[in-house]
């Protein structure tokens, strides 16, 4: 069943005013499935037992309900699905130690904070850690022993 079909049933809500389902990255476990529903007052409890009723396949029934007061529009007026918030993620998208999954954007990030931070403890540290090692006054510079003229 195709995202279309499940929107058109989720249309067919009394309290639904529009909606779209997409895939959402979650980690480890892949991508869900998530219906981002336009409604003043519907529940995600209200949708995901309407959707039941409808009787669609499991593998088309969005996992998570996000229920918000108006959908992002283009200028266009269609649903600008790249302007959809993250919902919260579900502990199958949450890693082993309680934290997110990061993604490759997130490890990037604390890549560099972590090169940064090396960087700043090795400024920090080297005089203390090796006292001396960065005075450079005894050390004879190239042209020490050139007088000026060339012989």
């Amino acid at each position: 069943m195709e995202h279309d079909d499940v929107e058109a049933v989720l249309l067919r809500h009394p309290l639904v005013r529009g909606c779209a389902v997409v895939n959402v990255p979650a980690g480890h476990s892949g991508d869900i499935l998530v219906a981002y529903v336009e409604t003043d007052d519907a529940t995600p409890e209200q949708i995901r037992s309407f959707l039941a009723e409808a009787r669609l396949p499991a593998e088309s029934v969005p996992r998570a309900v996000v229920p918000m007061r108006a959908l992002p529009r283009s200028d266009s007026g269609a649903v600008d699905r790249a302007a959809l918030p993250l919902p919260p993620l579900s502990a199958t998208a949450v890693g082993k130690h309680g934290r997110a999954a990061a993604g490759p954007a997130g490890r990037a990030v604390a890549a560099f904070f972590l090169v940064v931070a090396a960087a700043a403890a090795a400024l920090l540290l080297t005089d203390h850690l090796w006292p001396g090692s960065t005075d450079v006054a005894a050390v004879p510079s190239p042209w020490a022993g050139c007088s000026g003229s060339s012989t």
